[in-house]
């Protein structure tokens, strides 16, 4: 992807989560990607999301992660 098409990918995905009081951004991907980082408010997430499983050093975790306005949001 364009570094442009990233950039506008992330704004987007910022507003949608900061405007739509869907919680708070706290950083991005530092690779190419539109990932955005995001704590929920305490209601909970109000978008829907999946739960991915992962296993970081031999600890497993799961990580729910949705797409607003195009841009893919890990909740923390």
């Amino acid at each position: 992807m364009e570094k442009q098409v990233i950039n506008c990918m992330y704004s987007r995905g910022l507003s949608g989560v900061n405007a739509g009081g869907l919680g708070r951004v706290t950083g991005r991907s530092q690779r190419n990607l539109p990932v955005v980082y995001a704590v929920p408010p305490v209601q909970g997430i109000a978008v829907p999301y999946i739960e991915v499983p992962y296993v970081l050093n031999g600890v497993p975790g799961v990580r729910r992660v949705s797409i607003v306005n195009g841009c893919r949001v890990m909740w923390g």
